[in-house]
């Protein structure tokens, strides 16, 4: 098994009240004796007893639990939580907190953000990170996992569009979902998908009503194929076979930063 370590960075000033670990992926497709048998065996080694719950919307996620077990895990089971009812049981809480690994698939955002919110299922990733367990997700299941997330309310919105509107109507952001990465907005399929374009304008509506922020955010943005595994000491570490961006705040308005006039101009 080969590791890639590309950077590794202090992350204490950012989640100063995280107890847990996260495992955060680009998307691309897990591939057994591949590029994510590091990052996934790394979120299974930082868990008391390895085992994987793997939470989806109604997408196929059969293979996952075998891919888990393949790699250690002591047990595995599949939570398909498509809806409200689901979602607010205390059942499923309970038998939730019974695993020690979250891993949230792919699929789409709104669909998690819509149905999740203000539910059991919310409190037991909350409460599973903040007891020390371990949060995974993969594409839009790492997506939502930033306090600041894009929902895709109204579907995708292309770089092209945020870029040059950092008003787009497409770009629908929420701040009242999951609370683990309070300091940055998470994007992901970043460098196949050209998604730098829109993570800038992402950051930068922070200050926009409703947030009305002081402040921006950072963005976060992981390939396809790759993961940011941060531990309990807020260390993070890229595996896989691309890399993680990492925008700092910008406080300049999206048409006055000179920086982001040459980027739309060359567009």
């Amino acid at each position: 098994m080969k590791k890639f370590l590309i950077y590794a960075f202090l992350l204490s000033s950012v989640i100063s009240y995280s107890q847990g670990s996260l495992v955060l992926i680009g998307g691309g497709g897990e591939s057994n004796g591949g590029w994510s048998d590091a990052p996934y065996t790394w979120g299974l080694d930082q868990s008391q007893n390895k085992k994987v719950a793997v939470i989806y919307y109604s997408t196929s996620s059969s293979w996952i639990p075998e891919y888990f077990m393949d790699l250690g895990a002591s047990d595995t089971a599949l939570f398909d939580i498509d809806n409200l009812t689901l979602a607010n049981s205390q059942a499923t809480y309970d038998s939730l907190m019974q695993y020690d690994v979250f891993f949230i698939k792919g699929g789409d955002q709104w669909d998690y953000y819509n149905t999740w919110k203000n539910t059991k299922v919310e409190d037991a990733i909350t409460d599973k990170f903040n007891q020390g367990g371990v949060i995974m997700g993969t594409s839009a299941g790492m997506a939502i996992l930033s306090k600041l997330i894009f929902t895709a309310e109204n579907g995708s919105v292309y770089p092209d569009d945020a870029m040059t509107d950092e008003n787009d109507p497409d770009i629908t952001l929420a701040d009242d979902f999951l609370n683990i990465f309070s300091e940055y907005i998470f994007d992901t399929h970043f460098v196949e998908r050209g998604r730098l374009g829109r993570l800038i304008p992402f950051c930068l509506n922070t200050s926009l009503s409703p947030f009305n922020s002081s402040h921006n955010k950072n963005g976060l943005g992981v390939d396809d194929r790759t993961a940011i595994c941060i531990d309990s000491n807020n260390i993070g570490e890229v595996m896989g076979s691309a890399a993680v961006t990492i925008i700092e705040k910008i406080f300049s308005p999206l048409n006055q930063d000179p920086r982001i006039s040459q980027l739309i101009e060359g567009q």
